[in-house]
């Protein structure tokens, strides 16, 4: 069992190093369970199976950036057709923002990127509204508390969660 643990916690760390240090605006697939991280995932693939528990975390490439890019709206584009076939799930969209701005404009921001998520997706598949629950943490809740270039680039995100209402 221990020899387990050490191997995955390895693997959680060899997957923040290369997976999370991508520069442009980009996708992370993340399972809510720390077990299994999955990145770069050919999303756009009809097999792609979306769980519960799923955690999906975006970056933008400047502080200023609010709307999802191609990448992410491409994304965005298959999970709004698995929602529609899949009723009894919600989403949890949480924007986050790095400290560049007044601490008003940073909270702004956070919550313009999960806003952004809310009107595309309810906008491309007639999603109801009251499925994509919003809100936006500003700088208060760093999606990471390394401040790096890279880790500041990360903390320019949006994280996306998919919640089975059964098990709400």
């Amino acid at each position: 069992m221990k020899n387990v643990t050490i191997f995955l916690i390895l693997i959680i760390s060899i997957s923040f190093l290369f997976g999370f240090q991508q520069k442009s605006e980009g996708v992370l697939l993340q399972d809510a369970n720390p077990k299994e991280v999955i990145e770069n995932p050919d999303y756009k693939k009809d097999d792609f199976k979306f769980k519960t528990g799923m955690k999906f975390i975006f970056s933008y490439q400047t502080s200023e950036s609010v709307k999802p890019s191609k990448e992410i709206r491409d994304f965005l584009d298959n999970l709004a057709r698995w929602m529609v076939l899949n009723p009894n799930y919600e989403l949890n969209v949480t924007g986050h923002s790095d400290e560049v701005g007044t601490p008003e404009k940073i909270q702004e921001r956070s919550e313009k990127r999960a806003n952004e998520i809310k009107i595309y997706l309810v906008g491309k598949s007639g999603i109801s509204p009251k499925k994509i629950i919003t809100s936006g943490h500003g700088s208060r809740k760093p999606i990471t508390k390394v401040y790096t270039e890279e880790g500041i680039a990360k903390n320019r995100g949006v994280e996306i969660e998919i919640v089975d209402l059964d098990l709400k």
